[in-house]
């Protein structure tokens, strides 16, 4: 499938001691600086009004497993169970985690699954990304809920995949797919370097946008400010963006606070556009970002940039 990096995020609720031991094991043996990074991580599942599912990742090669009591088989696993506490409600897990953090080496992922993450709970230094493709869906309403409630949180997508293949090297059978779900979704990060330390901290610093699946290559600026970025100005910035398609891209779409604001029809693989938001206003904070769609239905979201 041509991976950079990759991650496992099986359920804490379904992972014994010796499993997340063993999965930690076998993640930092494939990790080679250069040619193939790995994280430790794991999908923590509440239901939704505790928070719901939300993706953890850490820097560190030995971290621990926090785990909801909401699906976890307590009484029948709880001989297996160490000394790493219950997390029951996803506040109590952003508080668990901020006490780790140091040097940006611990975020996690809002993540539309079988329990939906929540937009009412949000840590800004834990959250620092929301899902908005994954193989079962695309989830644009839900995740611009996220950034409506004012939260800066970077566009990313994953596969999700329960099949033992990440990113797809080869297609599951036709059998295999369900109504729901839509491809191979990946997402791509602007890195300094092929390492660990490199894609996390892009990861952690939004420096990321979203595809369905084929692999688009997306550029987008504001001022020359990456995506990702906060600044401010008091004239309206210059957003920029260049895209490579796997195949005719149909219409680039500008969004400002979520919401469509210029559409630039287009024919061809590779685009290069500028706009200028007629309606800007100094005095009010706003993010930008754009959506590309291909003729082939394949799709792109850059991560947003936020003015003022």
């Amino acid at each position: 499938s041509g991976l950079d990096f990759c991650a496992v995020t099986d359920h804490a609720f379904e992972i014994v001691d010796w499993m997340w031991e063993e999965s930690k094991k076998v993640t930092n043996s494939f990790n080679e600086p250069g040619r193939f990074v790995t994280f430790p991580a794991y999908e923590w599942s509440g239901v939704t009004d505790l928070g719901g599912d939300h993706n953890v990742f850490f820097l560190e090669d030995d971290p621990p497993l926090y785990r909801s009591r909401s699906y976890y088989d307590y009484m029948n696993l709880q001989m297996y169970h160490g000394s790493d506490p219950m997390v029951n409600h996803i506040e109590d897990l952003f508080i668990t985690l901020a006490c780790l953090q140091e040097n940006e080496n611990i975020f996690c992922i809002p993540h539309y699954g079988g329990r939906k993450a929540n937009p009412a709970f949000h840590n800004p230094r834990i959250q620092r990304m929301v899902e908005i493709f994954s193989e079962h869906r695309r989830s644009h309403d839900w995740a611009s809920g996220f950034l409506m409630n004012g939260q800066r949180l970077g566009i990313i997508a994953s596969t999700d995949g329960h099949f033992g293949n990440p990113g797809y090297g080869y297609l599951k059978p036709v059998e295999d797919w369900d109504n729901q779900e839509i491809g191979m979704a990946a997402v791509a990060v602007y890195a300094q370097e092929r390492t660990r330390e490199s894609v996390f901290h892009a990861l952690y610093n939004r420096r990321v946008y979203a595809t369905s699946g084929d692999r688009i290559i997306l550029d987008f600026n504001a001022d020359y400010h990456p995506m990702g970025s906060e600044f401010a100005s008091k004239t309206p910035p210059e957003l920029h963006v260049k895209v490579i398609g796997t195949s005719p891209i149909l219409r680039v779409h500008f969004r400002k606070n979520s919401l469509v604001a210029h559409t630039v029809e287009t024919s061809g693989r590779e685009v290069d556009l500028k706009w200028t938001d007629p309606q800007f206003n100094p005095d009010k904070e706003t993010y930008y970002y754009v959506q590309v769609e291909q003729e082939n239905g394949e799709e792109a979201y850059s991560s947003p940039v936020w003015v003022n």
